[in-house]
């Protein structure tokens, strides 16, 4: 009968330690728990979206200069302002004016320019990329076609800066041409060449595209000065056309630790039409 009581005694003890609830300690501990895994989620779910915005940026980025480079083959140059275009003797003379695009007989588009860690006014802003159009002379002091590149005396429009933001969180940390770190660079141009002519005008399907190196600029340059480069490389028949290795460009993300490596042309188009290949790797450095 005692042995009765005493099991009673401490059912009845526990039932009341149970209904009692949990102590203050064993509270804190769920709770510190609790936000552990709060925690360790909401960091895998920001670093997932981090990854997400910042491969789609790289990809989006990947498609813009594909874009710019489907344009000048095609010859679509788009929203820039009226302005005048002549042959001054000495190059080409380019102001603003009330000509219409097509109206301007003594010069024809060339191609453009993409700058990458510059903003239009000045100074560095390493989250946009500008692009300037250009424009060149159409035939020589005589009347004949030109027929390369530097006789045209390659100049930017003036009125044809753009600038576009990089998307994702994406900065640029560096971009060389021809694989070749040591060969650094802020801009590149593609530019159509001139064609064959028959002494009459261009033959069709004589046309391809190029993309050149600006070699001189620097990441931190603004699209202010950069036109008289553009206009020296271009205009030298030195000029790098078509570096084997094409053009790299290395983005890094602004919340992860990744970097993606541009590269524009190349070997790889195996001279067909030139393309941008997209490599995300793992670090910061490309």
């Amino acid at each position: 009968m005692k042995g009765g009581l005493q099991a009673y005694s401490q059912r009845n003890a526990f039932r009341r330690r149970t209904s009692a609830g949990f102590t203050t300690v064993e509270v804190l501990i769920v709770l510190a728990v609790t936000g552990i895994l709060f925690v360790s989620a909401a960091t895998l779910i920001a670093g997932k979206q981090s990854q997400a915005a910042f491969q789609q940026g790289v990809q989006q980025l990947q498609s813009q200069m594909q874009q710019v480079m489907n344009d000048v083959s095609s010859g679509y140059y788009p929203n820039l302002s009226n302005f005048t275009c002549t042959n001054s003797g000495a190059g080409v003379s380019i102001s603003g004016g009330s000509s219409e695009q097509g109206t301007n007989g003594d010069c024809i588009f060339l191609g453009k320019v993409v700058q990458f860690g510059s903003g239009v006014n000045g100074g560095s802003d390493q989250e946009k990329f500008a692009t300037l159009s250009l424009a060149g002379l159409r035939s020589d002091t005589s009347g004949n076609p030109i027929t390369t590149l530097a006789a045209t005396s390659p100049t930017v429009i003036p009125s044809s800066t753009a600038t576009t933001p990089l998307e994702g969180g994406l900065t640029v940390s560096g971009m060389w041409y021809d694989g070749n770190r040591s060969q650094p660079i802020a801009a590149l141009a593609f530019v159509s060449t001139l064609g064959q002519t028959n002494g009459v005008g261009v033959l069709t399907g004589t046309q391809r595209l190029n993309v050149i190196p600006i070699t001189g600029t620097v990441l931190t340059q603004s699209t202010s000065v950069t036109p008289p480069i553009i206009h020296n490389v271009l205009s030298s028949p030195a000029a790098i056309v078509n570096p084997p290795n094409g053009v790299q460009v290395c983005f890094t993300s602004g919340g992860t630790n990744q970097s993606g490596l541009l590269t524009i042309g190349g070997t790889g188009t195996n001279g067909r039409q030139l393309d941008v290949a997209l490599d995300i790797k793992t670090g910061r450095s490309c």
